[in-house]
């Protein structure tokens, strides 16, 4: 890291308003992301978890502007993006790249793995046919491909192979920030580890700076410098991942790590009980909105939202306790 800015998340939320049905009342408002704010420095990776539907995807989406944010503003190297017009923000596009969950929905199974790759090439710039191809076949190698392989298309290769060929076009125009949603989750457990050490190893060759969206804490502890833990639409912990993980300060931080299997049958941990299902994001509890699953709810839990502040140096958290 250099210590310089090169995302700002200030206070975005993100609301939907779906079209009412037999169970899906009319007029409600679903709460995806309600209120984020964050920085992010440059070669910086910073892990965003919590279980699904807490809106971490949403946040990634917003921030590359695949969707529209309702409020909050978004600074990317000090730029305002959410004021950029079509034109402008198509130019910035190169600068900010997504890796998918999915490594088959996101590849058009119709074109050839090399075409895919060479898209963005014919969409930013201006280079002949056969600087095209040498670029793509250069990718492909760096992925842990062979060039040939850009022949075949995605039903041809693995789920391993085929998350190579979306992080290859993510990477191809060289972009300083990678949101990386959830780019194991689909994976087999073997291939994970491959595909996670390929990430690390292209981010200290192209100095990279990652979004990371996991709902694997463990995971997320071994690729982060720093940790966002998600709620129902809003982080109720920042912190470098180190601290984190050795001393989490939110109840719903100790609930997830809890969790996290130890691979080791001699060792005991203890188990937070926390009951529940994620509430409705459209009906949110008042107060801190965990309260009705947290062991360590108070009174004042139930009334009041907790401020998001700095509890210790680097360590950030929403909660009453603090």
């Amino acid at each position: 890291m250099n210590n310089q800015k090169i995302l700002e998340v200030v206070n975005v939320k993100k609301y939907f308003h779906p079209q009412g049905g037999l169970l899906s009342p009319k007029g409600r408002v679903v709460k995806a992301v309600d209120g984020v704010s964050f920085a992010l420095e440059k070669e910086e990776t910073l892990g965003l978890v919590g279980e699904s539907g807490c809106g971490k995807t949403t946040l990634g989406r917003v921030i590359l502007r695949l969707l529209e944010p309702t409020e909050g503003e978004l600074f990317f190297e000090g730029k305002n993006i959410c004021r950029l017009k079509k034109k402008e923000l198509r130019s910035l596009r190169k600068d900010m790249q997504i890796i998918f969950q999915d490594p088959y929905g996101s590849l058009n199974p119709r074109m050839k793995a090399g075409s895919i790759i060479e898209e963005p090439f014919k969409i930013h710039h201006n280079m002949g046919k056969g600087e095209r191809k040498q670029r793509v076949a250069a990718l492909l190698e760096m992925v842990g491909l062979r060039p040939q392989d850009g022949q075949r298309y995605p039903h041809e290769f693995s789920g391993g192979q085929r998350q190579r060929i979306g992080i290859a076009r993510a990477l191809s125009l060289n972009p300083k920030l990678v949101v990386a949603d959830e780019p194991v989750s689909a994976l087999d457990v073997s291939i994970q580890a491959q595909i996670v050490n390929l990430l690390i190893d292209l981010r200290e060759k192209f100095h990279l700076t990652y979004l990371f969206i996991s709902h694997d804490l463990h995971l997320v502890h071994h690729f982060s410098d720093r940790i966002a833990v998600m709620y129902l639409g809003r982080i109720v912990e920042l912190s470098d991942s180190e601290a984190l993980y050795e001393e989490p300060l939110h109840p719903y931080t100790k609930a997830l790590l809890a969790a996290v299997p130890v691979p080791d049958p001699t060792t005991r941990k203890t188990r937070l009980k926390v009951s529940g299902d994620v509430p409705d994001p459209s009906n949110p509890p008042t107060g801190c909105h965990f309260h009705p699953r947290c062991p360590s709810a108070m009174p004042v839990c139930r009334g009041t939202y907790p401020v998001f502040e700095e509890k210790k140096a680097g360590h950030q958290v929403a909660c009453h306790l603090y």
